[in-house]
């Protein structure tokens, strides 16, 4: 097996012994996970901006302690800090005191087991999903105002903001059919809560998840050898492990049943399955084009620059095409194929 198809495939490459790591590095990462929390929670949600990289501090402190006493330091500020700021016991609380420490404790368990980097996001978002889940869902099911009553209610404040915002220009015979088009549409927001709010969630957290490994892997880029961590594969090589494929068809095919046959919750249904995979399908678009600008004879940062900035700007026409350039490398593992053999 070459080293290109094992690097790809994930194999746990021969560890060092750790070396220690110094405590006050582990308590400077308490320090800065307590400050993160502490603007997280006074800037909620705006602040959920903040919880990839606290739950990345957090990861770092977690394995740089190991099971010594101090590796409790980043989950205390983070727990607490919520509470006392807001005052309240209820469970949009708790589940915002655990986000951090789950997504780091995840990151860092998978992470301790050199496990690979698809894996450790994997676990990651699956953590940041359940807890913005219970913050935004949990308590209108126990309370019995139903599962999207926080979010329908928010929603419907943004309404009556946005279609306040458009006072101003009603009234101008030139603004009419424009504000027709406008009320309508806004209107029509709180009834697509139920159907977005899954979905929602499922990407804010896979993207969290994301966000929080790779920023968890730029932290420990130079303390890897001293925390006994494998090193990450190139973006280029990024891949989601073949034993998912059969998953994957059977989450769409079921999906777009659903879809044929008319079932109630067919489109709430589909925009989850679209989040969950779809979010990590793009993402190995992404590295299937960064593989094909390596594979040039004369690689260039320059043109790199260019590509990827262009997909950023066209985002919204690009997003379907990655997602699907996803499926085919997922499909065919196209770049297995075109890995140049290791000498023998």
């Amino acid at each position: 097996m070459d080293s290109y198809r094992q690097t790809i495939d994930g194999k746990p490459e021969a560890g060092k012994t750790p070396r220690p790591v110094h405590p006050v590095w582990t308590a400077l990462l308490a320090a800065l996970t307590g400050a993160l929390c502490a603007a997280l929670s006074c800037a909620d949600p705006a602040g959920l901006l903040l919880y990839p990289l606290a739950a990345a501090l957090m990861a770092a402190g977690l394995c740089a302690a190991g099971s010594t006493p101090t590796g409790l330091l980043p989950l205390l500020p983070a727990i607490a800090v919520p509470f006392l700021l807001k005052g309240t016991v209820g469970v949009d609380t708790l589940a915002l005191a655990l986000l951090m420490p789950a997504t780091g404790a995840a990151i860092s368990l998978l992470q301790k087991r050199r496990l690979g980097g698809f894996y450790t996001a994997v676990a990651a978002a699956a953590a940041g999903i359940a807890c913005l889940y219970a913050m935004v869902c949990l308590p209108g099911v126990l309370d019995g105002t139903g599962a999207f009553a926080r979010a329908q209610a928010g929603v419907e404040s943004l309404t009556a903001t946005l279609l306040q915002m458009a006072d101003p220009m009603r009234g101008v015979e030139e603004y009419s059919s424009f504000l027709t088009y406008y009320d309508e549409l806004v209107r029509a927001l709180p009834e697509m809560v139920p159907v977005m709010t899954t979905g929602v969630l499922c990407s804010l957290g896979a993207l969290g998840g994301l966000l929080s490994t790779v920023l968890f892997f730029a932290l420990t880029r130079k303390k890897r050898e001293a925390l006994g961590l494998r090193a990450p594969k190139p973006f280029r090589l990024w891949s989601i492990p073949k034993q998912y494929t059969g998953g994957i068809v059977l989450l769409y095919a079921m999906a777009l049943l659903m879809q044929l046959f008319g079932y109630v919750n067919a489109v709430a249904v589909t925009q989850t399955v679209n989040a969950v995979l779809g979010f990590p399908l793009l993402v190995q678009g992404l590295s299937m084009i960064a593989f094909i600008l390596s594979m040039r004879k004369y690689p260039s940062k320059s043109l790199n620059v260019v590509v990827f900035s262009a997909i950023a700007i066209l985002f919204q026409f690009a997003q379907s095409l990655l997602t699907m350039l996803g499926i085919f490398e997922q499909m065919l593992r196209m770049r297995e194929r075109g890995m140049p053999k290791r000498p023998a």
